[in-house]
Formats: structure tokens, sequence, C-alpha cells
């Protein structure tokens, strides 16, 4: 039997099938069926679109749909039949199929590059207007149990399942290795003696994983699976019986099966001798418990999920683990740690372990391999598939650019980058290169390795080459990058201010920085620097723990630099100031901020153009500066990446510029691209950790960490940018002054000029 269409898959008699049939997989190619394993009875529905198209999936199924949209785009969505059930009446659904696109190729790649996960209901959700009706679904009924199965294949990948589980190669040879040492622990006559502990000894495997359900999803379910599907494992039905049935099997000479059960409290199953396996997310679940083996997956999954996860609190969960199963069995040759992970980055204390520490020990076992190492035939200009004894042979480097590229991992502040000549590969050390193949050879064809490396080194590098990155994914991944910014010229505030809730919020913030950046003749302020041009001020404010922002700036010509594009002097974006208020000792006067921007106008004479909010707690601003004559707009740079992408492109071109601020500089360096879990879309955030408000610590060039793990002076910064590119008809820029005359722009220069001034007209 050959299956290759979505629709036969999910039409499927799943009866009808067996070991040796053809079916596609996920990444467009055709797989035999090696195995097929039993899933038991399943709540299962039959969906009804408009077109009278049928199909029947169970309610754990993923299924690629669209109800949302995000800025009028349509969103598609891999979420399981139970939600579509849970939320049926609440949106309308679209089914995506292959006649969504022309080629078909295409279309088994977006089912594949579809991230499965279980949606969120939210009242925030933007309900998609453009759905094609005739492929909405019309109705949803219950069919009853049916008995479902997942199918295991020979495709390089893994397992296509029918279900909701999804199995790795790493966790798949994690589990292999978990039931081998299962397997060993129940043959023993005697584990307690074995292993020196007292017959009150739990012992445990542990199952560790982001959450409870993410760990049982990998690793418990799967595992069950394998299990219940070997001849040689007998399940009981309870505790008492899986007793009776190992007394039996140990007053016995031959040993046909091994007994198992779910019948055990806060377990979630049990296998012979009583080796209890439990799940655990945090290091509060292991406590006090008699480790034997521990298997963690995925640490990546650790650091998306959020939730107070930051590379350190993993690393200690991590620690702890290992250091459990040492202390207890000191070593023993059944007492392991297993960590299935695929790379990451060599800021990850867990892979910076792995790739320095963990080699030092010859008690670790380390694996990694690119996709040549472990499928050298897919390669065969590059591999040298003639002569595969030993891994080591698999992968004949040909330096010969013709069929290989070069790839720099990364470090030192430098992303991954493709380097196709030997000119290119030059400027790296070469113990810092990688030789790629250029193609890979499929049964659908020839595909470009060079490609995928090119749009995007980072990924590639790691799930590809299976190699650590040396660098994270910062956004300005440079540091040289961030100092160019700073100009001593321009004054800025270097720390932060105070201005908490329980003082009087009028004048409250003027007063503490109208020294520093505003002059005053004859009753009348003037700021320090070009008082008249159009400015714009943007605040990302918080309440109690974050720091709120306030920052203005405004734009100039470089008469020295000409744009390629308009052939014009090039603009520059200049932030006049970047104001930070810090909850030191209680929560942030969020009223004395629209008093300053007041202020800034009414008392500072600040040609105020535009301000903007981020939308937290900001309406009763709004409102009072709106009913003082100012513009104020409603801008989020956290929605879509682009708000952040300009600010990139400012910053790595010498445009924006900005007095010396503390804050600033290390937020910049703690911004990075994140993937959101339920959507896959984009957004630039800040790392995790504890934040750090003494900035008095230390100086510029010092490691202080003031402002880092934040993003609030960023968030403003890039809402001025935003504003300023949303009104450009109002901010184009008449005179050409940034550097000109390199000004010394300290106020005792110019009170003195400004005296100058006033006596030669004879006024005081």
């Amino acid at each position: 039997m050959k299956i290759t269409s979505h629709f036969e898959i999910e039409n499927l008699n799943y009866g009808s099938i067996s070991v040796g049939d053809s079916i596609y997989t996920p990444d467009g190619l055709d797989a035999d069926i090696i195995s097929i394993q039993e899933q038991g009875e399943m709540d299962c529905y039959e969906i009804e679109l408009n077109n009278n198209k049928k199909i029947r999936t169970a309610n754990t199924h993923f299924n690629p749909v669209c109800f949302r949209q995000e800025n009028k785009k349509k969103i598609w969505d891999n979420i399981t039949t139970q939600f579509i059930v849970d939320n049926f009446n609440k949106y309308k659904f679209e089914w995506f199929d292959e006649s969504n696109y022309k080629d078909f190729n295409d279309f088994k790649i977006l089912l594949k590059a579809l991230p499965c996960h279980e949606y969120e209901p939210s009242d925030d959700i933007e309900i998609c207007e453009s759905l094609d009706d005739s492929k909405c679904i019309k109705s949803i009924k219950y069919i009853g149990k049916e008995t479902c199965k997942c199918i295991s294949l020979n495709d390089p990948l893994g397992l296509f399942y029918a279900g909701d589980d999804v199995i790795t190669h790493n966790s798949t040879f994690t589990m292999l290795a978990l039931l081998y040492i299962a397997c060993h622990f129940a043959l023993m006559r005697d584990p307690w003696k074995f292993f020196g502990k007292s017959r009150t000894t739990v012992f445990i495997i542990a199952l560790c994983a982001v959450t409870q359900g993410k760990a049982k999803e990998i690793y418990n379910e799967p595992i069950r699976q394998l299990i219940e599907s070997a001849s040689f494992w007998h399940w009981c039905r309870t505790h008492q019986e899986m007793l009776n049935e190992e007394k039996h099997l140990q007053e016995s000479d031959v040993i046909e099966y091994i007994p198992w059960t779910t019948a055990v409290d806060a377990s979630v199953f049990a296998t012979g001798n009583g080796l209890q396996w439990k799940t655990a997310s945090g290091d509060g679940n292991i406590i006090g418990l008699n480790i034997l083996v521990g298997a963690m997956t995925e640490i990546n999954f650790f650091l998306e999920a959020g939730k107070g996860w930051t590379p350190d609190k993993v690393y200690r969960f991590f620690s702890k683990l290992k250091e459990r199963i040492s202390n207890r069995f000191q070593s023993n040759y059944y007492a392991r740690f297993i960590l299935d992970s695929s790379p990451s980055s060599l800021d990850d204390p867990i892979q910076n372990w792995m790739t320095y520490d963990a080699p030092e020990n010859p008690s670790n076992y380390i694996w990694r391999g690119s996709r040549w190492n472990l499928y050298p035939e897919e390669f065969p200009s590059f591999c040298d598939v003639e002569n595969l004894h030993t891994l080591d042979q698999k992968v004949t480097e040909h330096h010969n650019y013709d069929v290989a590229f070069r790839l720099y991992k990364g470090g030192s502040g430098k992303p991954p980058i493709v380097c196709e000549t030997e000119s290119e590969a030059s400027q790296f050390d070469n113990a810092d290169l990688i030789w790629c193949p250029k193609e890979q050879v499929t049964k659908n064809g020839t595909a470009s390795f060079l490609g995928k490396a090119k749009e995007n080194p980072l990924d590639f590098l790691k799930d590809w080459c299976g190699e650590p990155s040396g660098t994270p994914d910062r956004l300005f991944y440079r540091d040289d990058w961030i100092e160019d910014c700073f100009d001593n010229g321009l004054k800025n505030l270097y720390g932060s201010i105070v201005a908490l809730a329980d003082e009087q919020p009028e004048h409250l913030i003027w007063n503490q920085i109208q020294n520093q950046f505003f002059y005053k003749v004859m009753n009348r302020y003037y700021f320090y620097y070009e008082p008249n041009v159009p400015r714009v001020v943007s605040v990302d404010q918080s309440k109690s723990r974050d720091c709120t922002c306030i920052a203005m700036s405004h734009v100039e010509k470089d008469p020295n630099r000409i744009d390629e594009h308009t052939r014009l002097p090039m603009t520059i974006y200049v932030t006049d100031f970047t104001i930070v208020l810090v909850p030191k000792g209680g929560h942030i006067n969020l009223d004395a901020i629209k008093f300053f921007i007041y202020d800034l106008k009414n008392l500072g004479g600040i040609n105020l153009r535009h301000v903007s909010f981020d939308g937290w707690q900001s309406d009763p601003a709004r409102q009072f500066l709106s009913r003082a004559g100012i513009n104020v707009d409603y801008v989020s740079v956290d929605k879509l990446p682009e708000p952040y992408y300009t600010y990139y492109d400012l910053v790595t071109h010498g445009r924006w510029v900005c007095g010396k601020n503390i804050f600033v500089k290390n937020n910049m360096k703690s911004l990075h691209e994140v993937r959101r879990k339920q959507t896959g879309t984009i957004k630039i955030d800040h790392f995790e950790g504890d934040l750090d408000y003494e900035w008095e610590k230390g100086n510029w060039q010092s490691n202080v960490v003031t402002g880092y793990n934040a993003k609030d002076t960023t968030d403003a910064i890039t809402g001025n940018i935003w504003l300023m590119n949303l009104y450009s008809n109002e901010f184009i820029p008449q005179k050409f002054f940034y550097k000109d005359a390199q000004l010394e722009r300290t106020i005792e220069n110019i009170e003195k000029k400004n005296a100058q001034l006033l006596n030669s007209l004879n006024l005081v």
C-alpha cells in the first residue's frame, strides 16, 4: 500500500495498514512503516466542512486550522481536535488542506513547520475576517471511542504519530536506555542488597521536563506504549498483584516476563522489583527521592516556557538531579543521568558544561553528530559512502568549495556566518569553522543545504550540524555597535531618579532634571541643545517591579554622509534624554509622568509634536495630555518585531545616538529574539533574570549589570523612533547640526554665550 495524501492519512482505516506499507512524512519524503503500536481507545470525532468533505480524527490529534489573524494576516495553528470541540461555538475554523497550495510539496513543508500546541483561549484573540467559507467547519460530532494506533517509520526524522505523542530521535534513545536499565533492575534477585539500601528504599526513575505535562508527553506515554507492545512485559491490575508476581518470579529459575502496573500512588507506573517512574518539573519534585536514573529533555523548552525559568535556574535543577543520583548511588553502573537536547548556545550554562567540562570526566559519554555523520548516503558528493566501518570514516572533508562551504560557529559577539570562499573563511580560526555539504540528495530530488544555512545560520548550526552556537540570538551581538551609539557630547542621566507614589506628582520629575537639561533666560527655560526642533516623547511605564522610562528624541541630518537611496544627507536619530524611574522604596508615581510631559511643553518650551504610551495603565495620562492639546498615541513595540528591527538597522548603521545612560547600554545587551510558544511568531524580549538598579556601584567601562534583564529604556527609545517614522512628514530636518561644529553642550558654555548676546544688546 502506498499512502500519499494528507487526507488519506486522516481518513485511513488503520486496521488496513501493515508493516512494510509506505507513507509520506512531514518533510515530504516517503518512508516505510516499520512498526505499528496500539494507543488504545480514544475519543473520536467526525468533522464536516461546508464543502461536504469529512474527516475522522481523535481528540488529541493536531489539525492545521485558521481562526485568528494578526494585522489582518491569517495565522495557521496546529491545534487539537479537543480545542476545536470546546470552542466550536466561539470561533469559526477554516481547515487547511493541500488545495491551499498549488504545489503539494509546499503544503507538506508547511505542515512540518507549523508548531503543535494547545492554544489558550483569550479575549484578546483577533478573530480572522478573511476565512474561506467553503473550507470552514460546518459541524463536528462525537462518534465514540475507537482503537487508535501510532506508526513508526524508517524516516530519519523519527516517527509519524496519528495522535498527540511526539517522539524525537533524542528521546527515543533515552527511552530505550531507561528500559534497558529497568529490565536489568527487574531481573535482580535482591536490588536492595546489590545497592546497599534498606528494604524500605523506593528506587526512582525520574522523568524531567519543563512541566509535568511535557514530561508525561515526551517520556511517560511513549514508554508505556513500548512496554504495552512488548510480550515480555506483563501488566498487573493492582499493586498487590505485581508484588505477588515478583515473589513468584524470585522463586523461579526462569524469568518469562516482567510485571508492571499503573496502580501506584504519586507515580506514573512501577516496573519489576518495585522500581517506580515519576515525572518532575523542578528541583522541588525530587527532594528526598532515591533517584537511580534521571532523564531530562530539551533544556530549550525550559527557557521558552518562561514562568521564571532562567538559564541559571535550569542549571541548578540539572545539577541537583545529577548530584542526587551520584550521592545516593556512588556512581554505580546502573545509576545514570541522561540529558537529551538539541544544541543551544555556549552562553547557556548547561551547554557550556557539556562542551567544556563534561568531556574532562571519563564517566560522561557525550554524543552529537551532524546530519551527514548520521546519513552519509544523503550526501554522496561530500561523504565517503564506500567506507563506513567507523563513524570517523563517514565524512571526508574535501576542502572543495564546489561541493562544500564552511560555517563559522560564532563567538566573541559574532553570529554564525556562511563562508563560500577561502578568502571569506580566512578571517576566522580553523577550529571555529565547520565543513558542510552544499546539497542533500533525497528520494524526491536534491535540496540546497547552502540555501538553508544562508537563510538561518544559527538554526542550521544547531539543527543540522549538531553544534552549539557561540552566541545566543542577541539582537545586538556586537558590543562595539552598542558602544558607538553613546556620544560624550550629548547630555543624559547616567543613572536613574526616584519618583514615588506617596509624593506630590506636580513638578516631581521636572524639579529633579531641569538643571541638567535646561537653562533659564529672563524667566524662560530653554533646552540646552537645539530647543526649537520638533520632538517626540515615549513612555514605557511600570508600577513596582520594573523601571519606568521616559525618552525624548528628534532627527537631524549628517552633511558628511549621503544616503545611497535618496542621495541626500543621511538622517540621524538623536535621543535627547532617557529618564529612568526606579521603584526604590515603593511604587512609581504614575501621575508624575503626565505632569512631567506637561512641564516639558509648558515650562521647558519643547516643540512637542507627539507622545506615546505602551498601554499599561496609561488611559488617565493619555486623557489628561489630550485635554492639554498634546497629541497622544498608543504604541506597543512588543506585538511585532518590526519596531525593534528598525532600531537595529539604525544602530548597526551608526544612525542613532544618545548620551550615556547605563540602563540603556545594558538593556541593549539583554535584547534577543524569542519565538512565541503559542503562535510561533518572533518577538524581541530581554534575557530572564533578576534586575539590578544600583548603578552607583560601577562606572561605564565596568561590568556593572544595572538595567540588564530588562528593556524599559529601549522600549521607550524604539517608541520614539516608531513615532517619528509614523509621522515622518512632521520630522523633516532643516538643519545640519549634529557634530557639525562639535559643540560643547554644557549649560555653563551656553549661559556664557547667552550672557554675551544679552550684553551686546544692552539687555540684562
